[in-house]
C-alpha cells in the first residue's frame, strides 16, 4: 500500500517540514540585548551559585538578560555551561515559573567563552523573537 502525502512531503497527521533550523543570532544581535548582570565563573561551584542567583532574579517580565563568562578550557566550559543551563531550567520549573529561556554560547575574547541567557520578554523587547499565540 502506498501512503499518499500532501504537497509538503510530510506523512498524514504530521506538520510539513520547516525550511530548516532557525538561524542562530549573530554577535551584533546578541550585543543588542541589555544585561542585568555578568557572572565571571571559573568552576562548577561558581556556576551553581550563578544559576541560583539568576533563578532568584528571574527571567519573566525582564527586558534584559545575563552573561556568564567561562575560561576557554573546552571541557571545563562544557561542564559550566551544562550546570548553568540545567540549574536555571530546574530552578524555574521547581518554583513554578516560566522556563522559556534562550541561551547562546560564543567566543567572548581570547581567554573566555560566554553564554548569553535571556527570557522571551527580553528577546521580544529587542525585536529578536515573537511570542506565539
Amino acid at each position: 500500500m502506498s501512503e499518499s502525502r500532501p504537497p509538503g512531503g510530510a506523512p498524514p497527521g504530521r506538520p510539513p517540514a520547516r525550511d530548516g533550523p532557525p538561524r542562530p543570532l549573530d554577535r551584533a544581535q546578541l550585543s543588542g540585548i541589555p544585561l542585568a548582570k555578568v557572572f565571571d565563573v571559573s568552576d562548577v561551584e561558581g556556576a551553581e551559585r550563578a544559576a541560583e542567583e539568576m533563578v532568584r532574579m528571574g527571567f519573566a517580565g525582564r527586558k534584559d538578560g545575563f552573561k556568564v563568562l567561562m575560561p576557554k578550557e573546552k571541557m571545563l566550559a562544557k561542564r559550566i555551561g551544562f550546570t548553568v543551563v540545567t540549574g536555571i531550567r530546574h530552578g524555574l520549573r521547581r518554583s513554578g515559573r516560566d522556563s522559556d529561556v534562550g541561551h547562546w554560547t560564543y567566543h567572548e575574547d581570547a581567554g573566555h567563552y560566554a553564554i548569553l541567557l535571556a527570557g522571551a520578554d527580553a528577546l521580544e523587547g529587542c525585536g529578536l523573537a515573537r511570542r506565539a499565540g
